[in-house]
C-alpha cells in the first residue's frame, strides 16, 4: 500500500473521535518528508496544541532532560514543561542539523491540517467524529491531541487524570474528564483497583 492508491472500500470513517498509537503511528510512516513526520510525531507523542507547535523554539528543547517547554497558546505568561520520548528527540535532532534557535516550524495551522488529511486518505483513515458535535470530520491536528488523551486514559487509566490534565495545559480537571467518556473501562479498572 506504500504509495499505491487505496481503493474506495479500503477508506474507512472511524466511528470515534479519535486514532489509536497504531492508527497514528501509520499515518506518520506514510510520510516521506522529514518535517512532516516530526510534526505529527511531536503532535501524537506529546498532545500539545497545534499553536503551541507552530511556537516552538529550538531553545525550548531541552535534549538531556528531554523536555519541551511549551508557552500555552490561551496565556502566554503560562509555561509548562512536556516530556518527549528518545525517538522524537531523534528525529528533531536530525531535522534540526546544526540550528540552535528560532522557530523548529515556519508553517501554519491550514498547511498542518492539509498534511494530516493527505496522509491520513493514504493511510485509508478519511475521517473521525468530531470530539463535540459527534459530525464526521477530516482529519485535523486536534485529532492527534484528543488521541493522545484518549490513549492515555486507555493505557493508565482514570486514575492518572489529575497529571494528563497537567500535561495537556488544562486550567480544570473538567475539561480533561471529557476523555473518560471514551474509556469507561479505565473508570472501571481504577475502581476495582480501590477494592483490591
Amino acid at each position: 500500500m506504500d504509495g499505491a492508491e487505496l481503493k474506495e472500500e479500503e477508506i474507512v470513517k472511524l466511528k470515534r473521535p479519535y486514532l489509536t498509537i497504531k492508527e497514528m503511528d501509520r499515518i506518520i510512516t506514510l510520510s516521506r518528508s522529514p518535517r512532516d513526520r516530526l510534526i505529527l510525531r511531536l503532535l501524537s507523542r506529546t498532545g500539545i496544541r497545534v499553536g503551541e507547535l507552530l511556537a516552538l523554539r529550538v531553545e525550548d528543547i531541552d535534549f538531556e532532560k528531554r523536555t519541551l517547554l511549551i508557552e500555552t497558546e490561551k496565556s502566554k505568561e503560562k509555561r509548562r514543561l512536556v516530556p518527549v520520548d528518545q525517538g522524537t528527540l531523534n528525529g528533531t535532532q536530525r531535522y534540526l542539523g546544526e540550528r540552535r534557535e528560532g522557530k523548529v516550524f515556519e508553517l501554519t495551522r491550514q498547511r498542518i491540517d492539509q498534511i494530516i488529511k493527505d496522509l491520513g486518505e493514504k493511510a485509508g483513515v478519511e475521517s473521525v467524529l468530531d470530539f463535540y458535535t459527534g459530525s464526521e470530520r477530516k482529519l485535523h491536528a486536534h485529532t492527534f491531541r484528543h488521541s493522545f488523551a484518549v490513549n492515555w486514559i486507555r493505557t493508565l487509566g482514570s486514575g492518572k487524570l489529575v497529571e494528563l490534565s497537567r500535561h495537556l495545559g488544562h486550567q480544570s480537571i473538567e475539561t480533561t474528564m471529557i476523555y473518560l467518556r471514551f474509556s469507561p473501562e479505565a473508570v472501571h479498572e481504577a475502581y476495582d483497583e480501590l477494592w483490591k
